[in-house]
């Protein structure tokens, strides 16, 4: 994350989570602490995101209050405000209207996932490209899709703008959902 005179890069794990926002807001480790504590006991009691032992149940009551809220109540600093709000914008949900337990799935999910894609290193479409290509796919750019073919209620591939019949039993659509079933034949699905 970057804020006017500081960057701060976030690494993998709630451990070395902490000990980089220490090395940053030393007089702030008790508001650090119950933060990362809170936040681990709240994604602990959502059955299907934390499937590790025994399932405690969601209590709403504490669970949905606003984050700003939250950080407010327990003293934060604007600054340290600033770096545990930053993915705020990547879900849509401003501090103030964002239940705390919504942002306690997202932010564990960022220091829990060791696959994150290094955008320094490797921009987020290549490795997207180079994913696909390794698994036996194939991205075509500057081609239309005119139509995807079926039969037998499964893909069989699909026609191109410039008429050429593509073959695959897999396809990716990356368009608006409105758009995909106008690629069709009328009668590929079962009535709604």
């Amino acid at each position: 994350y970057c804020f006017p005179g500081m960057c701060l890069r976030i690494p993998y794990g709630h451990d070395a989570f902490r000990e980089r926002l220490y090395g940053y807001f030393p007089s702030e480790k008790s508001a650090i602490d119950r933060i990362l504590a809170d936040m681990e006991k709240c994604v602990a009691k959502f059955l299907l995101y934390n499937l590790r032992g025994r399932q405690e149940q969601l209590r709403p009551e504490s669970d949905l209050r606003p984050l700003g809220r939250y950080l407010r109540d327990l003293g934060c600093s604007r600054e340290l405000k600033g770096v545990l709000t930053a993915t705020s914008p990547l879900y849509g949900i401003p501090p103030d209207e964002c239940p705390l337990h919504t942002h306690f799935l997202v932010m564990d999910s960022f220091l829990n996932s060791s696959w994150r894609v290094d955008e320094y290193t490797t921009p987020l479409a290549d490795a997207f490209a180079q994913s696909l290509c390794e698994l036996g796919g194939e991205l075509r750019c500057n081609t239309m899709v005119q139509r995807i073919l079926c039969s037998g209620g499964q893909v069989d591939g699909v026609l191109a703008d410039n008429g050429e019949s593509i073959s695959s039993r897999k396809v990716i659509f990356t368009g608006h959902p409105t758009q995909l079933l106008s690629l069709f034949q009328s009668g590929s699905f079962r009535p709604a």
